[in-house]
């Protein structure tokens, strides 16, 4: 695992990153498989499990695209006040209605940084995969406060649900909100744990045991997030 975790290429780059780890490990399994089995030829299985991996992870990622795309975005424009992002961002379109600038913005971003990590070299796919990994646990984070504050929705008895699904059984439900706090904190705690010492730090900083880059990113980003709230405050005194 060792060797096959950490090829590099000619150029001494990684080979295995975010992107491929996936089918590396599947490709992996079908070659164990393979060779358990005896066959002539396990490398067929590696290949033919790589693709499988391929071909479901692309289908499933077309049925999340544009929920992926769009949902997040719509949800935080529509539910922040307008008046928090600058240039109108904020507005939707009053023919659409949808966050046609917020997208737009979104659209030129994206095409900004697949440009850079095409035709930058290795120093941007770097920067890419750093900025990948400081996403990781800042994404799933707000999850573990959702879940917490649906375990308290379900009992506070002084709010009206008209509307439930699974929960309808209350000890059910919060059982169920319990498994997904947990699970999602423990992920993040052991994403976060560098148990081989193999990261090298970000900006400088390196701190024993853990990955610099999975701590400092929900850091850096809840500094921003903070600014912008503290600039909507204090525009809306004025």
């Amino acid at each position: 695992w060792a060797d096959i975790m950490g090829a590099t290429d000619v150029n001494g780059e990684a080979i295995v990153n975010y992107a491929t780890v996936t089918y590396v490990v599947v490709g992996q399994l079908g070659l164990t498989i393979g060779k358990i089995f005896n066959m002539s030829n396990p490398e067929i299985l590696k290949v033919l499990f790589a693709r499988f991996a391929g071909f479901g992870m692309f289908f499933a990622y077309v049925g999340a695209f544009f929920t992926l795309v769009y949902a997040p975005l719509k949800q935080m424009i529509d539910g922040t006040p307008e008046e928090l992002w600058p240039y109108g961002i904020g507005s939707d379109d009053p023919v659409t209605r949808t966050p046609k600038k917020a997208l737009t913005m979104q659209a030129v971003f994206v095409v900004v940084m697949i440009a850079l990590v095409a035709f930058g070299g290795s120093g941007a796919s770097k920067f890419f995969a750093t900025l990948q990994g400081m996403t990781n646990i800042a994404m799933t984070l707000p999850y573990i406060f959702i879940s917490y504050a649906y375990i308290r929705f379900l009992n506070n008895d002084s709010i009206e649900k008209p509307f439930q699904v699974l929960s309808k059984n209350k000890s059910f439900g919060i059982f169920a909100g319990w498994v997904v706090t947990l699970v999602v904190t423990f992920a993040n705690i052991f994403s976060v744990m560098d148990l081989n010492g193999s990261d090298v730090g970000i900006f400088g900083i390196n701190i024993p045991g853990v990955y610099d880059e999975f701590i400092i990113g929900p850091v850096i980003f809840s500094i921003i997030s903070y600014l912008i709230v503290h600039h909507y405050e204090k525009k809306r005194k004025k």
